[in-house]
């Protein structure tokens, strides 16, 4: 068993659940778009310039990279969103679970708040990394299956108006495709810490597993029934489907916010901790 302290709590972390959660993370981004990004490939990829039928883009027109990641992200694709969430707490968010049962001296050795800060700093960075890996390895592999990064057709489709225009339509996409990487990194973050939160309420792997996908439906259930506009919606700005009119004022802001529920899960997880040693 790895010793106490901050780093090995780091160090257990990356292992091989990190690449099985990045991977399955890609994996659920693609889901949500399967059939249509499946149909694209074979066919190829062409830019459409106007609406077909009924106001609806027929599969085909405009389909690039980040048309796919926004559909299943920010639009809130059940896949990309819900159990994108769940899967960071794959890494490192069960490490109490395992530690309580097979090496309980490490918490004796290591001190309340050092073993609490170890534990929910190396759930929520893993979670975290897990997801914005995912998300890149998502862009990565349809880029180079050939799909292209952002299409004049999807912009037009978007309008000016959304939300990282600027961003989606300036070099190419990638921007965007960077923005989308930390922003992935904060819900990863912020659920991968919770879930390390409940492991010490619930010291069952399943239970601290599943926990960041009730979680995310409960976010976005709360913020539906919430009289804020949509434009100051977590969920929302989470996803990048609303922001502060700034990308880089959205990204501090929701650092802080995310930041700030990680410091309540970590109080909450030290004083279980110390309830239990009494």
């Amino acid at each position: 068993m790895a010793g106490n302290g901050i780093l090995p709590a780091l160090r257990r972390g990356l292992n091989r659940r990190l690449t099985i959660a990045a991977v399955l993370t890609a994996a659920a981004i693609f889901l949500d778009n399967s059939r249509e990004i499946v149909r694209v490939l074979e066919r190829g990829v062409f830019d459409g310039e106007s609406f077909a039928d009924g106001g609806v883009f027929h599969p085909g027109d405009n389909t690039c990279v980040v048309k796919y990641l926004w559909g299943s992200v920010s639009y809130g694709g059940v896949f990309g969103v819900n159990f994108s969430a769940m899967l960071s707490a794959l890494p490192a968010a069960g490490q109490y679970v395992s530690e309580e049962k097979m090496a309980p001296y490490l918490i004796a050795r290591s001190g309340s708040g050092r073993y609490a800060l170890g534990k929910l700093l190396s759930a929520a960075l893993w979670g975290g990394a897990a997801t914005a890996l995912g998300a890149a390895l998502f862009m990565g592999a349809l880029s180079a299956l050939g799909m292209p990064m952002i299409l004049g057709g999807f912009l037009c489709e978007m309008g000016e108006s959304a939300p990282y225009y600027a961003a989606m339509s300036g070099r190419g996409g990638l921007p965007y495709a960077a923005w989308a990487v930390y922003f992935a990194f904060l819900r990863g973050f912020l659920w991968g810490g919770a879930a390390g939160c409940v492991s010490v309420y619930l010291p069952n792997l399943f239970a601290v597993t599943v926990s960041p996908l009730v979680f995310s439906f409960l976010l976005n259930r709360l913020c539906d029934r919430s009289p804020l506009p949509v434009e100051l919606r977590l969920d929302f700005l989470l996803q990048m489907r609303s922001w502060l009119g700034d990308p880089a004022l959205t990204a501090a802001a929701m650092t802080g916010v995310v930041l700030a529920l990680w410091g309540l899960c970590l109080c909450l997880f030290r004083r279980k901790l110390r309830e239990g040693r009494r």
